[in-house]
């Protein structure tokens, strides 16, 4: 039997993809989840308290059901008191001995439950509303956090941060993101910049628009994101919307192959293109750009590298 460990490396950045592009809201009508924050300043509905890490270290029990938020609290410092973890959670690496309860659309709630967590983190999602839901009428408190902005990110770091008694840690964490972005090239600019695609998905067609934390990120590199003509945070496109928007540098996150050598040949027919005629096809690893993390400053200064590149 496959073990969840080996499926968690064969799925890899499809995985973390499926949760890049189920993220953002629950179904529309289906009500709020308590503890759930549609919007960063939303104010969470009152759950059980969780014992705090500034009060009984050895009682708290963290179980994370998508990579980005396990590596908000790791990044945090509470690594240590995290005892469940998503299949999809591979960073840092401290988490490969972790349990695994399952995928955020999916996750297992028997496993959750078997792992007497004190605080549940997770994203929204209507694929998981059940289970959160079933857990919490099984006595569980859970923390439900966007992820589908950069203000929704800094909205979950203080968040967690303050559920959590770990107010300085995460105020550190927020300074040093604010750093990074304001950094970067695109930052408060008005340069010429040069039209990007970052692609999902190729069939069909799903771009990174401009209502997502990829979005706002090409723009911070320095980019001009075409998909913010079609609006949305994911906008599935016509082939024909891809040709006429012309795009100078490809960004493809696909499940085709990492490297820009694939991308490349995937795209070869499509000279028509500038990108691809010009060369300026790129396929980075997925998992960093596929999670609205800690180290969304790395992957921003990624995209500005790859923008950039001539």
């Amino acid at each position: 039997m496959e073990t969840t460990l080996a499926r968690t490396r064969r799925l890899g950045a499809g995985g973390v993809l499926a949760v890049v592009l189920a993220a953002g809201s629950f179904a529309a009508g289906a009500g709020t989840v308590p503890g759930s924050s549609a919007a960063p300043s939303g104010a969470p509905a009152a759950l059980r308290p969780a014992p705090s890490i500034g009060g009984d270290k050895a009682a708290l029990r963290l179980v994370s059901l998508a990579p980005s938020m396990t590596e908000v609290l790791f990044a945090l410092g509470a690594g240590p008191y995290v005892v469940g973890v998503s299949d999809h959670c591979d960073h840092p690496p401290e988490v490969a001995g972790l349990p695994r309860v399952g995928s955020f659309l999916l996750p297992v709630v028997e496993s959750v439950l078997a792992l007497e967590p004190d605080l549940v983190i997770t994203p929204p999602s209507p694929g998981n509303r059940n289970a959160v839901e079933a857990l919490i009428r099984a006595g569980v408190a859970v923390e439900v956090v966007g992820e589908g902005t950069i203000a929704d990110l800094r909205y979950a770091i203080a968040r967690l941060g303050s559920r959590l008694a770990m107010g300085p840690e995460a105020g550190r964490l927020l300074a040093r993101l604010d750093a990074e972005l304001a950094a970067l090239p695109g930052a408060g600019t008005e340069q010429s910049r040069p039209r990007v695609a970052l692609v999902l998905t190729r069939r069909p067609l799903v771009l990174a628009g401009p209502d997502s934390y990829l979005g706002e990120l090409i723009e911070l590199a320095g980019g001009d994101n075409i998909a913010t003509a079609a609006g949305g945070p994911w906008p599935r496109v016509a082939w024909e919307f891809l040709v006429a928007s012309a795009p100078e540098v490809i960004i493809d996150l696909s499940m085709d192959g990492v490297g820009s050598t694939a991308a490349r040949k995937a795209w070869r027919d499509h000279g028509e293109l500038p990108a691809v005629a010009g060369g300026r096809v790129h396929a980075p690893d997925t998992g960093l750009y596929a999670r609205p993390g800690p180290r969304l400053g790395q992957a921003a200064r990624g995209l500005a590298e790859m923008i950039g590149a001539k």
